[in-house]
């Protein structure tokens, strides 16, 4: 926060100034999700400071699937999540909203890539792994099944959201995606994963703790 003074503060950096500066870039009490999205990202840089790529960029909750890679484009290869600078800025909402400051633009967030929608695609049977040892064997963050796989599950999110819209009559304004993953994917992912796999709900695939993307 210190790094970012004309954000947070600059005598004493608190982490409720945000609020503050993103109202007077908006004006009014209304907050564009844009105007927030920079500083929550830099925030967080310093939590991604050993994952410097080869744009010589720290990629943060970025990862490389080489399937993607095109010769001549430089980081075609990168699939973006940060799921981390999502959540963030979900919890933001939920406080803005109880102080009636309207945070716009929520529609363009993506599906968090995370065990319970991952396990939801799963277990819909809308995506199936090639090899049953993937489900098996534990996996790190950044390896390539684990990318295809929260790959897959934001596209595939992105799509039931626009039909369900479609169907209600609604656009992705009016229903946003994260109010369709809070109110029907992940209580519906509890209960396959309680019905299929016990009380304590566990996830199809192992994947090795990262505190800052599961």
């Amino acid at each position: 926060m210190e790094a970012q003074p004309e954000v947070f503060g600059a005598e004493v950096a608190r982490p409720g100034n945000l609020i503050d500066y993103a109202l007077q870039l908006g004006g009014g009490d209304s907050i564009s999700l844009k105007s927030l999205w920079g500083p929550l990202i830099k925030l967080l840089e310093h939590l991604f400071s050993d994952r410097v790529v080869s744009l010589a960029t720290i990629a943060g909750d970025v990862w490389a699937y080489a399937p993607l890679k095109t010769p001549g484009f430089l980081g075609s290869d990168m699939v973006p999540f940060h799921q981390l600078a999502q959540w963030l800025v979900l919890s933001l909402h939920g406080i803005l909203s109880e102080a009636g400051v309207s945070l716009r633009d929520m529609h363009e967030l993506t599906a968090l890539p995370e065990h319970r929608s991952g396990s939801f695609m799963l277990d819909m049977g809308l995506i199936s792994v090639s090899d049953e040892d993937f489900t098996s064997a534990s996996h790190n963050t950044g390896s390539e099944f684990v990318v295809e796989w929260r790959a897959l599950t934001v596209c595939i999110l992105d799509e039931i959201a626009t039909q369900l819209q479609q169907k209600l009559g609604m656009t992705a304004a009016d229903l946003p995606l994260y109010e369709i993953l809070q109110g029907a994917i992940w209580p519906l992912a509890r209960r396959l994963s309680i019905a299929k796999r016990g009380a304590d709900g566990k996830p199809v695939i192992p994947v090795r703790p990262d505190l800052l993307c599961f």
